[in-house]
């Protein structure tokens, strides 16, 4: 009550009129501390309760517990669904699939850089030349594709996906045998064929909200 009364005064006027907080403020501020937690515990005493912080650490509270173990299961069924840790004879991406083949050496970029390096040894500046077989090659620059007998075509997931619909779309045993697998790396309803969110208008989610929850009441 004393530091309320104390402060307030001055506080009140958000320090626009007055000399603000003067040093006997600050002074009595500081004195009456001492007084008020004892005042604070014998109070916690007389009322049985005791107030404290727990130092707990916020990823150790139950819920996030139980989250970090959803997404830990979601990933290892994930991971039993598509087994990315096979052995294989060349790279492959954990999350798109695509298979890089011979030309990518991202692998061997410090190899490359250690020659492309030597070879520049006792060369003046305006002499060096870079070599296009030092030129390292990530799994982006792979495409996606597919082996046809001995010709090779790039892949365009949509595509698949469209004609994989139009095709089976009057066998109900063809739809549900394509849909067993994975047709596409994203979910096209929401990504369009570049990998972006496709953009869509906030009032015609709402209205198919609107129209599930009244179905359902």
């Amino acid at each position: 009550m004393t530091i309320e009364q104390t402060l307030n005064r001055f506080f009140g006027t958000d320090l626009k009129h007055g000399r603000g907080v003067t040093p006997s403020v600050v002074a009595r501020y500081l004195t009456c501390m001492p007084v008020s937690f004892a005042v604070m515990d014998g109070l916690e005493s007389y009322c049985d309760l005791s107030f404290s912080t727990s130092e707990q650490h916020i990823d150790l509270t139950n819920s996030r517990l139980k989250k970090d173990n959803n997404d830990l299961m979601l990933m290892y069924n994930w991971i039993l669904a598509h087994k990315p840790f096979e052995h294989r004879e060349s790279l492959t991406s954990l999350s798109t699939g695509i298979v890089g083949g011979e030309n990518i050496n991202c692998h061997e970029a410090l190899k490359l850089g250690t020659l492309s390096m030597g070879a520049m040894i006792g060369k003046n500046a305006q002499n060096v030349s870079m070599c296009f077989k030092y030129e390292v090659k990530p799994l982006s620059t792979a495409k996606a594709g597919i082996h046809a007998d001995v010709k090779y075509a790039n892949l365009n997931p949509m595509m698949l996906f469209q004609r994989i619909c139009v095709l089976t779309k009057d066998d109900e045993d063809l739809t549900k045998k394509a849909f067993s697998h994975e047709l596409s790396p994203f979910p096209l309803s929401l990504f369009d064929q570049e990998g972006f969110m496709r953009k869509n208008k906030k009032s015609e989610l709402f209205s198919v909200f609107k129209t599930s929850l009244q179905s359902d009441s």
